[in-house]
């Protein structure tokens, strides 16, 4: 197989990037690539961790020309493949984004409102960029991988805004398939989840060789990723509760469906979050020298987001290094493993013309019953070289249904916002937020992060002004 695939990161400065380098490894023979170009806007970061994702392919004796850059024109000229790991504002963003909401009564987390909003008002913008100078300087072929968050937005915001063709991704559907496989002892391919929903709202129902079995998928899938994680008894706390999931309807939820349905309870504290941590901190201790783990003191750090951007720091300052305990530190307490796979496992699939069905943020399509065709959804799609086909996923529960609906029109109403830098919008999208339901907090928690991340929202200069002025901005 010639070697002709251009490879772009965008982004690359996250800590991310070098599973990606892991899996190129591991997937050599399927990718035939020629160059791999890793970009982002943050010098220090792109030295660091692209020098560091060089060395792990030079270790392995993989020959791919790895050419760093800070200008995105250069990156994606002629480009094959983009990859979008963008986080606008780096790591202390999603600290504003998870501590201001509480203050309020509202939920502090990084992809739901009103956290998510926000981090939605920075990357929206960026990510559209992005997508247009693909459309304009990457071959026709091109496609956009986002993995950046909130995943399903920003997919979303791509099609609204361009022709650029693109899917979305998340670790976590990947990981949920291979967990679904190694819990039943099958293959792969032996598995097919029936996924509806949007990125982090999102429900499943299991079936191994044609048979439901998401019955007995409650019990040994909270079991299986107890015993191989060694966190048995916080992984009750990852998995909603069974008589809530037994009142849904559909067996399987993702975590951050608990937003949607326990509220009070997540609005009381971050124990699971705590316990998590600390857990996590445990496991990856036996890997890791103690003047690494001496830098992480948990006794400080209050939300996950604190947690991350000190993993973030530390991890930087290794990879600059040339240290592995950085790869093992980020994978062992952020989740870091799987990205790669879910990235590159969508190019492996157009490639290879594997046709395999893997679960994506696409256009719906009519996948979903009820639910516009053009509204990018999470779904599970057939890839192959032809492009991504969604399969028909049926109806979903009336209340699902309903909790989808708001959903997208939040998420919509942000990305106008974003693009015009119209308030009214922003205000208007929290309003449609199933997780929002004062006028009053919503307009305080608006107002609040917007000034707090004003150095990254351009264009809500004259929104701004006027909060600071003590106008109504709308």
């Amino acid at each position: 197989m010639k070697a002709n695939l251009k490879l772009v990161s965008i982004g690359a400065g996250s800590s991310y990037t070098p599973d990606f380098a892991e899996m190129i490894i591991a997937h050599r023979g399927e990718l035939p690539m020629k160059e791999w170009v890793l970009m982002d806007i943050d010098e220090y970061r792109l030295n660091a961790v692209g020098n560091f994702s060089k060395k792990i392919l030079q270790d392995a004796g993989v020959e791919i020309k790895v050419r760093l850059t800070t200008d995105l024109i250069d990156a994606v000229t002629d480009a094959d493949y983009v990859i979008s790991t963008i986080r606008v504002g780096g790591a202390h963003a999603r600290v504003l984004d998870e501590t201001i909401p509480p203050k309020y009564g509202l939920v502090g987390q990084e992809t739901t409102a009103p956290g998510g909003l926000a981090m939605g008002l920075r990357n929206v913008p960026a990510t559209v960029e992005i997508a247009r100078t693909i459309e304009k300087y990457a071959k026709p072929e091109a496609w956009l991988i986002n993995l950046a968050n909130p995943g399903g937005m920003l997919t979303e915001a791509v099609y609204r805004y361009t022709n650029c063709k693109a899917v979305g991704l998340c670790n976590w559907p990947s990981m949920a398939w291979k967990m679904a496989a190694e819990a039943f002892e099958v293959e792969r391919d032996d598995v097919f989840l029936q996924f509806v929903g949007l990125n982090h709202l999102n429900w499943a129902k299991i079936f191994v060789k044609g048979k439901d079995v998401s019955e007995q998928a409650k019990i040994l899938l909270p079991q299986k990723l107890g015993e191989q994680m060694g966190m048995s008894g916080a992984i009750s706390k990852f998995f909603l509760p069974r008589d809530l999931i037994d009142a849904i309807g559909w067996p399987f939820a993702v975590l951050y469906c608990r937003y949607y349905y326990m509220m009070d309870e997540m609005l009381a504290g971050g124990e699971a979050y705590d316990e998590m941590n600390k857990t996590m901190i445990d496991m990856v201790s036996k890997q890791l020298p103690e003047d690494v783990l001496a830098e992480v003191d948990l006794s400080k750090l209050h939300t996950r987001a604190e947690f991350v951007e000190l993993i973030d720091k530390i991890t930087i300052e290794l990879y600059r290094k040339q240290d592995m305990n950085g790869f093992r530190l980020v994978q062992g307490t952020r989740g870091g493993a799987g990205y790669g796979a879910a990235g590159l496992d969508v190019m492996r699939a157009m490639v290879n013309n594997m046709n395999q069905v893997q679960i994506v943020d696409y256009p719906n399509s009519g996948s979903i019953a009820d639910i516009p065709r053009d509204c990018v959804v999470q779904i599970p799609c057939l890839i192959n070289a032809a492009g991504v086909w969604p399969l028909a996923m049926g109806e979903m529960e009336r209340h699902m249904h309903a909790l989808v609906n708001a959903a997208k029109q939040y998420e919509i109403l942000t990305i106008e916002a974003a693009m015009e830098g119209d308030y009214r919008k922003a205000l208007e999208a929290l309003f449609a937020s199933p997780l929002e339901n004062s006028f009053k907090n919503s307009k305080a928690v608006l107002d609040e992060l917007l000034l707090a991340h004003e150095d990254y929202l351009p264009n809500f200069k004259t929104a701004i002004a006027k909060i600071k002025n003590s106008e109504r901005p709308y």
